[in-house]
């Protein structure tokens, strides 16, 4: 549950170069996973704010997931 927040405290660090040569390539995290907690606010945030992006993302794939599946099986239900 506490992902987020591991992630993010791996990923403090003051240039983006720092960020991609010593936190994305040894970790493995996807690099735009990474780069989101990167862009927190350096302080310690709430865990709603660290969340939040990615609680949108999986969102936003919910009607790309559907649409997709729709197009390959089509909108006929079966009998």
């Amino acid at each position: 549950m506490n992902d987020e927040i591991s992630g993010w405290v791996r990923s403090r660090f003051l240039h983006f170069s720092d960020l991609i040569q010593h936190g994305v390539v040894p970790d493995g995290h996807p690099a735009l996973a990474q780069i989101i907690l990167w862009l927190t606010p350096s302080d310690y945030p709430h865990p709603f704010l660290m969340r939040f992006p990615f609680f949108l993302a999986g969102m936003a794939g919910i009607p790309i997931f559907y649409k997709s599946i729709n197009e390959r099986y089509g909108s006929t239900q079966a009998l």
